[in-house]
């Protein structure tokens, strides 16, 4: 099998050990030197790491089945109008509950979110290269856009994860009064939102981990955030059903978009971002401008909450993750269906590949699938394949 080496921004993810005294977490760019570390501040706590779980050897890892059930993978030509296509399914990883996946810049690992781990799979065939495993509750976790550093969330504080060299480094972002539920990365990773039981959304320096600003205005959990692709806006939803645009450069809102009947948990700008998903309780996703408060399209067809949303890296195409055991990709433009997975255990998360060419999910079967979507789907991108 293909040897796959997984770089963090410039150092080997795989094998990490404790360490001393946290540097700095490294800019886009990272040096070889020694950074100089932040100044004290009251809310940021800094800990030497506890090295992960010993590597699987080859018989104990999870490997992709030589063959997948019919029933779930079907292979399919181009959807024709009015009907769903079948996802194909190509991989599959099993090994703990999923709640939150990513892809890497280049598509050749993910990063999942497990019960009480973070796993890093091949972008390939999902064979794992690595975990690093951590006492529960692991709520939620995000990656940087550059891949250089890693937010999850525990208990009511936020931990921010960058490798130094060997070594795994991570300070603590302390200032939630609820459990942290959602985090984000801006697209320039120099800030980090945080979506809390407390109600609240709170953004953080990745640099040396200050508090920039406390939002306000949901009533009750906020289960969701985003950044849009400038990072002029952040959108975040909640119990109440609301979506609530904020200026984040001044940290002030600008727009409450009301339009689900029940909490939204999932939420994602187009890679334009002249849109937005909303994924809800209610069993709908919304499509929202973002200039405007009221909503262009409502997609219907999942029967049971809807966990999450995927923008194609084009844009065309919006997945959707559902309790009901299902996956959905819509057709943007048309507002419409074009493919479908029925997998029987609700599906917390999705994310699409770099090149637009796969789907990879992660849910309660305790399985990450990765899904090559029909002809006339897939995006334009030359590549073979996410791991290629």
């Amino acid at each position: 099998m293909r040897k796959v080496l997984l770089v963090l921004c410039g150092w080997v993810l795989i094998g990490g050990c404790v360490g001393g005294v946290s540097p700095e977490p490294p800019l886009a760019t990272p040096a070889p030197t020694t950074a100089i570390p932040p100044s004290p501040v009251a809310t940021v706590a800094e800990t030497a790491v506890v090295s992960p779980l010993p590597r699987q050897t080859p018989e104990q890892r999870p490997t992709t089945p030589a063959s997948l059930p019919t029933s779930e993978a079907t292979a399919v030509s181009s959807p024709t109008p009015g009907a769903e296509a079948v996802l194909v399914e190509v991989a599959r990883w099993q090994g703990d509950w999923i709640t939150a996946l990513a892809w890497y810049p280049d598509g050749h690992a993910l990063a999942v979110e497990g019960a009480n781990a973070v796993y890093w799979l091949d972008g390939a065939d999902l064979t794992e290269l690595d975990r690093l495993a951590f006492p529960p509750p692991l709520q939620t976790v995000a990656l940087a856009p550059d891949g250089s550093l890693l937010a999850i969330g525990k208990g009511s504080r936020v931990e921010l994860w960058w490798k130094a060299g060997e070594e795994w480094r991570m300070r603590s972002l302390e200032g939630h009064r609820g459990g942290v539920l959602a985090v984000a990365f801006s697209p320039d990773r120099m800030e980090l939102a945080s979506a809390s039981e407390d109600g609240t959304v709170r953004l953080w320096a990745t640099r040396d981990g200050r508090p920039l600003a406390v939002l306000e205005g949901h009533e009750g959990e906020v289960f969701a955030v985003a950044w849009s692709p400038g990072g002029q806006l952040l959108a975040s939803g909640g119990r109440d059903g609301t979506v609530r645009f904020w200026d984040s450069a001044g940290a002030r809102p600008v727009a409450t978009l009301r339009g689900h009947a029940d909490a939204v948990h999932g939420l994602q700008f187009s890679p334009d971002g002249r849109l937005l998903a909303s994924a809800s309780w209610d069993g709908t996703v919304l499509l929202w401008d973002s200039g405007s408060d009221e909503p262009l399209g409502r997609l219907e067809g999942h029967t049971a909450g809807v966990n999450a949303v995927a923008f194609s890296p084009d844009g065309r195409f919006l997945a959707s993750a559902s309790l009901d055991g299902q996956v959905r990709v819509w057709e943007v433009s048309g507002q419409r269906p074009i493919a479908v997975a029925r997998l029987g255990d609700p599906v917390w998360a999705l994310a699409f590949s770099p090149d637009g060419r796969f789907l990879a999910t992660g849910g309660w079967d305790r399985c990450v699938r990765l899904w090559a979507l029909p002809t006339g789907t897939q995006g334009t991108s030359a590549t073979a394949g996410p791991g290629s």
